[in-house]
């Protein structure tokens, strides 16, 4: 699917249109349609020491005997694809 938004970026959208949003819709719709794509972004765990991973992505550092399914610096899917 390739409609995919952030909640935060159409509600910050809506606070600024929804006075106007009868007169403004065409206006609301195209500036909608700029906002970056929310897809979950994919990431890996790189081993920086024996006891220490950090992320792909941002760099975030995790422990190597228990690293999470998803960074907790930028949100990363770090499971690998099935």
């Amino acid at each position: 699917m390739t409609d995919l938004i952030s909640r935060k970026d159409v509600m910050a959208l809506w606070q600024e249109y929804h006075p106007y949003i009868a007169t403004r819709a065409i206006e609301f719709d195209a500036k909608l349609r700029q906002l970056p794509s929310a897809y979950p972004k994919k990431g890996k765990w790189i081993p920086i020491t024996d006891g220490l991973l950090s992320c792909s992505k941002c760099g975030t550092y995790a422990l190597a005997k228990n690293p999470n399914r998803y960074c907790r610096g930028c949100g990363a899917d770090m499971r690998e694809s099935e």
